[in-house]
């Protein structure tokens, strides 16, 4: 994400069918109505994003995230619906 002007994060239930944003998604990307999901939103150097993603997988992106912060004390981590490639890229 790197330099965040504005983030919200929101766990939400869906009411319809959803897609798991992550391309790596462990489970069949599917959010099925009645399933908890985090529904993103922010701004990041200038441009706007938005995306939703299953629990697990928005768990992992965390703990990438806050593991690469903590270990390089930088403020740069995985993309969204990136993070498998990202992992690869950065943890050999």
């Amino acid at each position: 994400m790197g330099k965040v002007d504005f983030y919200s994060n929101k766990t939400v239930t869906a009411r319809r069918q959803h897609e798991c944003e992550e391309a790596g998604c462990v489970r069949t990307k599917v959010i099925r109505p009645g399933q908890q999901y985090v529904r993103l939103a922010g701004v990041s150097h200038g441009d706007f994003y938005n995306a939703k993603l299953c629990l697990r997988c928005d768990r992992m992106h965390r703990q990438a995230w806050n593991f690469f912060t903590d270990l390089c004390g930088e403020d740069e981590g995985p993309p969204l619906g990136g993070l498998l490639g990202w992992l690869k890229e950065n943890l050999r």
